[in-house]
């Protein structure tokens, strides 16, 4: 069987070599133009400059788009030259830099098989929670509802691993019948509550 690790992995990464578009509006970097050394990055406005060890390699321009959000705030994202879509994040190597889809890079937990990502699941949700021995405990500012919804998960998932079943998010598991236009059956529409 062939494994499912066939590309790249965007964990590999480190923080120097991702541009993140979220980081840098936090420094404010957009507002007036700041050069960042050891990254070699240089931002304005409109555009971001980044210089390559290679003196002989002219800098690369990556665009910056603007668009704007509810109650007068705007936010900026990078624009990838290669298939010029907006993205948060670009990844820098040695000889250019793009996004995820265009270096086609993948997750870690897109290469792991099902039990293992239930497993990874389990754990993160454990982890929230306080664990004695085999006893699970409330944390003490958790509110009980949601104590209650992480021990429902936990069991949920406990099962999947189990049987080896799929252990998809509640959201997901919703199923409503419609009629033949697309309404969903049992709703009243406008005109019959008229």
């Amino acid at each position: 069987m062939r494994s499912k690790l066939l590309r790249p992995v965007v964990e590999l990464f480190n923080a120097g070599s991702v541009i993140d578009v979220n980081m840098l509006n936090r420094q404010q970097a957009f507002s007036t133009p700041l050069h960042f050394v050891l990254r070699r990055l240089k931002t304005y406005r409109d555009h971001i400059q980044l210089r390559w060890p290679n003196r002989d390699k002219p800098a690369t321009v990556i665009l910056v788009e603007w668009t704007r959000m509810h109650f007068g705030n705007s936010r900026p994202w990078l624009v990838c030259y290669k298939c010029n879509r907006r993205r948060t994040k670009l990844y820098v190597t040695s000889i250019d830099v793009a996004c995820r889809q265009c270096w086609s890079l993948q997750y870690v937990s897109q290469a792991q098989r099902r039990k293992v990502r239930l497993k990874t699941r389990l754990e993160n949700i454990r982890g929230r929670l306080w664990i004695e021995g085999e006893k699970i405990i409330r944390p003490r500012y958790m509110p009980d509802r949601v104590f209650k919804r992480h021990i429902k998960a936990i069991a949920r998932i406990e099962y999947a691993i189990r049987h080896d079943l799929h252990c998809s998010s509640i959201r997901y598991q919703r199923y409503r019948e419609r009629d033949a236009d697309g309404r969903y059956l049992g709703e009243e529409t406008n005109e019959q509550m008229f």
